[in-house]
């Protein structure tokens, strides 16, 4: 009986939120001005809420800004509008989800 109260549970949840591994995933966006996106705990204040994204978490980049990547990256979505330019600059990202480019002046650069 309790696994089936369990299992209903779960259900409950996925179907209010679509997959599960999307209803974990925080909005975390980048606020740190033309920087260097790198793991680890110096890059937080870089970020709002005050935490570098990773596997759990959407990345969002919405301004006017230049950012190249520090470090290789794993989130489950990406959101980048307002004329943001993320350059991979030779590390990898990986993106388990969503990835969305929305605006013209909007660039993602992939090339080392």
């Amino acid at each position: 009986m309790r696994v089936q109260r369990m299992m209903s549970f779960l259900v409950v949840i996925c179907a209010a939120c679509g997959p599960l591994r999307q209803c974990v995933a925080a909005p975390v966006t980048w606020v740190g001005g033309n920087g260097t996106w790198s793991d680890g705990i110096a890059n937080d204040a870089n970020w709002n809420p005050a935490d570098e994204p990773d596997i759990d978490d959407e990345a969002i980049f919405n301004s006017a800004n230049s950012v190249n990547l520090g470090s290789a990256n794993t989130v489950e979505a990406l959101t980048m509008s307002g004329g943001i330019d993320l350059s991979a600059n030779g590390f990898g990202l990986t993106v388990d989800g969503l990835a969305q480019l929305i605006d013209a002046g909007t660039n993602l650069n992939i090339e080392g």
